[in-house]
């Protein structure tokens, strides 16, 4: 891994169905839209992000829910953090 790289995989924003017990869960995924924006905001720069796999599972209507995965890659300047804001 280079240091001045920023890699993230995690799943895109979604409804709350992924999980049967939402105890302790503290998100439900991303919103590619805003992830990009705070990493732009922290100095991230050459962010890419790419569906990576999706996850497919029944969900409690009994029916089968879908969630995407994504691999998200940017390039900091050297020495610095990108440090993204919860939200």
């Amino acid at each position: 891994m280079r240091l001045n790289a920023f890699y993230l995989c995690k799943s895109y924003q979604e409804d709350g169905s992924f999980h049967d017990d939402a105890t302790g869960v503290e998100h439900q995924g991303f919103r590619r839209e805003w992830l990009l924006n705070q990493l732009w905001e922290a100095g991230c720069r050459d962010v890419r992000i790419e569906t990576a796999h999706v996850i497919e599972k029944p969900v409690a209507n009994g029916a089968t829910g879908r969630f995407p995965v994504f691999f998200m890659a940017a390039r900091t300047r050297a020495y610095t953090t990108c440090i993204v804001k919860r939200h």
